[in-house]
């Protein structure tokens, strides 16, 4: 992994997460939020509790869904491997001559 350039990595070596749009993050979030309060209306024995949970989870999933949350990684890896690619074809363009 050091031969690659950083923006390559598709990590930040700094904070050891991947880097995204702030907008992923928020529906991260948002999801996470949903389970913990599904959790809480489980513990607490309080269905209505555990229905809104439920509720922001699923609109946090409709929300991931709309705005691409995930194509940030899979868009990463994407030009990763189109640069790798890429060099592959340079560098045996290179040794034919």
């Amino acid at each position: 992994m050091p031969d690659l350039p950083p923006d390559d990595l598709g990590i930040d070596e700094h904070f050891g997460h991947i880097v995204a749009r702030p907008v992923s993050w928020v529906v991260v979030f948002f999801v996470c939020g949903g389970f913990l309060v599904a959790g809480i209306g489980l513990i607490a024995a309080n269905p209505v509790v555990f229905w809104i949970g439920v509720g922001v989870v699923a609109i946090g999933t409709i929300l991931g869904g709309v705005t691409h949350a995930m194509a940030d990684t899979t868009a990463r890896i994407q030009r990763r491997e189109a640069k790798a690619h890429k060099a592959a074809i340079v560098d045996s363009e290179a040794t034919v001559n």
